[in-house]
């Protein structure tokens, strides 16, 4: 829970309430007897912690999201080193902390839609075998699972990502408050799309006749990721 994870960084010199359980309250204040590096770390454990972010948080967050490597398991080791800067004095608690810390460093970019939406790419086919597109995945990362899931995160279902569609449909991730319209934005993609695989069969039976001249269709809107 989170109240553990505000006890643990209590007794390590950090007096600190977590966005999820204290909305309301001021995170510049939260963490009295820190300064510099040390205090970001821990303002950023608590920030990642839950979906709750208030604009408090910016500092740490960008912080945190500033460390950067061109080798995704560089960039994780380095993050993580960042967080550990942060106190933890509860040594009854110590492998929750540290499984708390490799989740965060693993799973708070990736975990959300714009992370997933990467992260679960690859590149296929579309059903005409016309053209190549960005195909991703509906199936979550398990890193994803555990990072919600920890004993000392607060990530209700209704602040997670949703997929939007299917994944033979070109579906992609969205973040809840942008749901709708990206569900708008997929059904109308999906009918010009359909449209599309209609007149492109047409095309190649249009081909087996020698004598007629047969034009190719054009699918101008090639993903519904975007519009």
């Amino acid at each position: 829970m989170l109240k553990s994870l505000k006890l643990l960084l209590l007794s390590g010199l950090v007096t600190a309430s977590l966005p999820g359980y204290c909305a309301n309250q001021n995170l510049e204040n939260s963490v009295q007897y820190l300064t510099g590096d040390t205090r970001l770390a821990c303002e950023a454990i608590l920030c990642l912690s839950s979906a709750y972010r208030p604009s408090e948080c910016s500092p740490s967050l960008n912080r945190y999201f500033s460390i950067d490597d061109k080798k995704a398991r560089k960039k994780i080791r380095k993050r993580k080193n960042f967080l550990n800067k942060c106190p933890a004095g509860d040594t009854a608690n110590a492998n929750l902390w540290m499984s708390l810390i490799d989740s965060i460093s693993e799973s708070a970019e990736i975990c959300t839609a714009d992370g997933l939406n990467q992260y679960t790419a690859s590149t296929a086919y579309d059903a005409a075998g016309a053209i190549r597109y960005t195909y991703r995945s509906n199936q979550l990362p398990s890193f994803c699972t555990r990072y919600w899931d920890h004993e000392w995160t607060y990530f209700e279902k209704q602040h997670l990502p949703v997929y939007i569609g299917s994944p033979e449909l070109r579906g992609f991730w969205s973040e809840p408050a942008d749901q709708a319209k990206a569900q708008d934005r997929f059904d109308r993609w999906v009918v010009q799309y359909r449209d599309y695989l209609s007149r492109m069969q047409r095309y190649r039976d249009c081909q087996q006749d020698e004598n007629r001249t047969c034009r190719k269709p054009h699918l101008s809107w090639t993903h519904p990721i975007t519009e």
